[in-house]
């Protein structure tokens, strides 16, 4: 008895844009004139990877979290 193949179908990944070329431009002309602040940054030890992730899921990061060794 023969075995059905499962329905396939083919997907194509693709990113997305926001903007075109001269938004990035205009944007990038801005970033040149202003002063921007700088991020937060958060260093932590790699042991406490587990709690970073919990913090980001849990919205209590603001700027980065950068794990350290």
């Amino acid at each position: 008895m023969p075995v059905p193949m499962p329905p396939m179908q083919a997907i194509t990944p693709q990113g997305g844009c926001v903007g075109g070329p001269n938004e990035l431009r205009e944007l990038v002309s801005l970033v040149k004139e202003r002063e921007r602040p700088d991020v937060p940054l958060d260093r932590r030890p790699l042991d406490q990877a587990d709690n970073a992730l919990n913090d980001l899921r849990g919205g209590k990061v603001d700027g980065r979290v950068v794990l350290i060794s």
